[in-house]
């Protein structure tokens, strides 16, 4: 039989094992907690990022590889080129080389174009009468020798903002270098880019050229112009 001493002893050692063991659970407890804090964090921010305001619409794709920009491409089903200027007079015209452009427009030409792309010869200038500029439309052309490649860079500057279409005033933009464009691509895969930049209307179409060289292009006019 156990003495005073012993029995003591026994309900210490009984003690201070439900002690440990108490511990050990509740630091299994606070750690467990904690990995379920994380994991739940890390869903919370996944789905932050896949569900962003800018993909609720299935027919935007957005371009997250530039860095604090924000870049949607609509899916659109034509390519808007049809631009209408009536009332052109041959005397009424002042021809310009692409030095004296830049100059009119504040748009530098030195653009990331594609290698196998040329410029076409074209007369480049504005429509004057009476001192007063009334068009000043002009558009330069790029293509590839088999002609399978096409860029067509419109400029407009006399009441551009007026002149802006219904695709850029209605729809989201993309934003790059603090300038809001909208762009929009077809299913043959030919860009749309419409910006109001520097005050001048910029308008940017494309055929069969990449997402990264359409891309290359318009950040090289943002950047330099």
């Amino acid at each position: 039989m156990k003495n005073y001493n012993q029995m003591a002893q026994d309900v210490f050692r009984r003690r201070d094992e439900y002690i440990v063991k108490r511990k050990r659970r509740k630091k299994y407890g606070i750690c467990l907690l904690g990995c379920l804090m994380i994991f739940l964090g890390i869903e919370i921010w996944n789905f932050q990022i896949v569900h962003t305001p800018s993909l609720k619409d299935e027919n935007l794709v957005v371009d997250k590889n530039i860095k604090e920009e924000k870049i949607i491409i609509h899916k659109i089903d034509v390519i808007l080129d049809k631009d209408l200027t009536t009332d052109l007079h041959n005397e009424d015209f002042t021809k310009m080389d692409k030095q004296q452009l830049e100059d009119y427009y504040q748009i530098s030409f030195n653009m990331k174009i594609p290698d196998d792309l040329k410029e076409q010869e074209k007369r480049y200038g504005i429509y004057k009468k009476n001192g007063e500029i009334y068009a000043d439309t002009n558009k330069i052309t790029y293509i590839s020798k088999d002609k399978s490649r096409r860029v067509d860079i419109q400029l407009e500057k006399k009441n551009a903002n007026l002149k802006m279409s219904s695709f850029y005033k209605q729809e989201e933009k993309s934003k790059i270098k603090g300038i809001e464009l909208v762009i929009g691509e077809n299913k043959d895969h030919c860009y749309y880019v419409e910006c109001l930049y520097h005050d001048v209307r910029l308008k940017i179409i494309s055929k069969n050229l990449s997402y990264e060289e359409m891309k290359l292009m318009v950040l090289s006019i943002i950047e330099k112009g």
